[in-house]
């Protein structure tokens, strides 16, 4: 059982390993969709043109970082050639571009089921130790019970039509930048990776 334990520990340590990584790579289209994601989509050389195969599209995330400690890892650094409008390095100095192909559909799929199974192991852990009186040991007998009741279900429901219908869902999204970067590792990046992170220099 002590194996059993320790192997299930290795386990979950790693799915938050990837849940970290995932989170540094992806940090700018998840913090910033938060309270306001500046975005263009459509193709790396044309963001006006009409992109018809899936894999040649791409979303570019706009931002600004100012501290060095909050730049992802493995970043890349770069200036913009070619911008129409030039883009102002006031509002932003940092774009994660994002490349849609099979692969950052499959990464986002792992980041949650391990999202979702370490939410299981906390949630089932803390309902055992509740079970134990705030003891550690394993408990005798457990019987399995419901997280979420169809009473709390019903009330998330009821929040979710109140909220939805008010939300700001626009019908069409206009290009603000026609980019092209001048440096090559930026394009290659692009081109085999399903993010790369630029600043702006």
């Amino acid at each position: 059982m002590k194996k059993d334990f320790e192997g299930f520990q290795l386990s979950c340590l790693e799915r938050m390993k990837r849940l970290v990584i995932f989170y540094d790579k992806f940090g700018i289209v998840y913090g910033k969709s938060k309270h306001g994601l500046a975005y263009t989509t459509g193709g790396m050389s044309d963001l006006d043109k009409e992109i018809t195969v899936f894999d040649d599209s791409v979303v570019q995330c706009y931002s600004r970082i100012d501290n060095l400690d909050k730049m992802p890892e493995g970043y890349l650094v770069s200036h913009v050639s070619n911008s129409t409008p030039l883009i102002r390095r006031k509002y932003f100095n940092f774009v994660s571009v994002l490349t849609f192909r099979k692969e950052l559909i499959e990464e986002i799929n792992s980041a949650i089921s391990d999202l979702k199974s370490l939410i299981s192991f906390v949630c089932t852990n803390h309902a055992a130790y509740g079970s134990n009186c705030g003891k550690t040991y394993l408990p005798y007998n457990q019987q399995s019970k419901l997280l979420i009741t169809s009473r709390k279900l019903e009330t998330f429901n009821g929040i979710a039509e109140k909220i939805l219908p008010k939300m700001y869902l626009p019908s069409r999204v206009e290009s603000v930048f026609k980019m092209k970067y001048a440096n090559p590792r930026i394009v290659e990046s692009i081109n085999k990776n399903t993010i790369t992170n630029i600043l702006i220099t």
